[in-house]
């Protein structure tokens, strides 16, 4: 078990640039539809089938957030820190989301789309997206670190110096 996770570890560190980004992209787009059904649940007290304004938040959610992200530098922050400060920009990102999405959700106000979802889906897509950047952070972390360091080190050549050297 310890040699699979450790070879994907290795696979996904050695991904190239674009994919990790599609992939942070393609889970934070996962992640706004999830805590989208999770809000009407919370607030409907049961789930449903996936209907047109379940769908219609959804979609404004994605609208605005990756776009947000992408500005805010969120998809730059993903390996280089852990954290706190990785924590601070998650919560820049998603304070700007939540004023967007909440204006829009509870001012322009859709049929079939409670407007308590504007306040609880900003609140669980900041509890997920936060959780998988520490999870990452934490599952890769590590290793990251450690390829940062062989590449940081510095090389030198000491000759002639005996035992001194």
């Amino acid at each position: 078990m310890v040699n699979k996770t450790e070879s994907l570890r290795v696979l996904f560190l050695d991904l190239p640039r674009f994919w990790k980004l599609f992939l942070s992209v393609f889970v934070d787009t996962l992640l706004c539809f999830i805590t989208v059904i999770i809000a009407f649940f919370l607030r409907l007290g049961s789930f449903g089938p996936i209907n047109y304004p379940i769908f219609l938040a959804a979609s404004l959610s994605v609208a605005f957030a990756i776009p947000l992200f992408l500005l805010s530098g969120l998809y730059r922050t993903i390996f280089r820190y852990s954290g706190w400060p990785a924590m601070l920009s998650v919560s820049k990102s998603i304070f700007l989301y939540s004023f967007f999405y909440s204006f829009v959700i509870c001012i322009i106000s859709f049929e079939g789309v409670p407007r308590t979802i504007g306040l609880i889906q900003p609140l669980l897509l900041f509890l997920t997206v936060g959780a998988s950047r520490s999870f990452i952070a934490y599952w890769l972390g590590d290793m990251y670190k450690q390829r940062l360091n062989k590449v940081n080190s510095p090389r030198a050549l000491i000759y002639g110096a005996g035992r001194v050297g």
